[in-house]
């Protein structure tokens, strides 16, 4: 969130789930306007992390012309993985047979959920789409879909309380 902000992405949370998603991002008046992040509150914090890389990946890549649904998401997925997760780091820490001790030592370095890390160890072919099925699997029957094991802090945005401040000269 931090990374994002600086790059002068505004990220605000939302009390109010987002239809369906985590997070949505706008982009008014671009290119010259300031892009909009917006993330559902009281999600895990690596949960945060994959859905702000996510909608970076939509103002990144769709822009100017968006591909079908399906296939922006999939982008989208497979940018903020490539993000939060650089293809030389990730030979580096995911080394085959994967595991799921692996993968949450991974998560425990990077900040990135198992089940992102599953998706982005298919993705640079560490493991086959058998083997993919094989970790979902034991996610599932580990009760982790829903809460993985190692925890990640949930990062609080801070550029739009400064921007409110800086224009305003009140403190929020």
């Amino acid at each position: 969130v931090r990374a994002v902000e600086r790059c002068g992405i505004v990220v605000i949370g939302s009390v109010v789930d987002i239809e369906k998603h985590g997070g949505a991002s706008f982009w008014p008046d671009r290119p010259i306007g300031r892009p909009i992040i917006c993330v559902t509150r009281g999600m895990s914090g690596d949960r945060q992390r994959f859905t702000v890389g996510h909608e970076v990946g939509h103002l990144v890549l769709h822009q100017f012309k968006p591909p079908e649904p399906h296939t922006a998401e999939q982008q989208a997925h497979r940018f903020a993985g490539a993000l939060l997760l650089p293809r030389d780091q990730a030979l580096e820490w995911i080394e085959p047979p994967v595991t799921l001790r692996t993968l949450a030592t991974v998560k425990q370095r990077w900040g990135i959920s198992i089940r992102a890390l599953i998706r982005r160890s298919l993705d640079l072919h560490l493991v086959s789409d058998d083997q993919r099925i094989s970790l979902e699997k034991q996610v599932f029957a580990r009760g982790w879909a829903k809460q993985e094991p190692v925890e990640v802090a949930y990062e609080r945005p801070v550029l739009l309380k400064r921007l409110i401040e800086m224009g305003t000269g009140l403190p929020i």
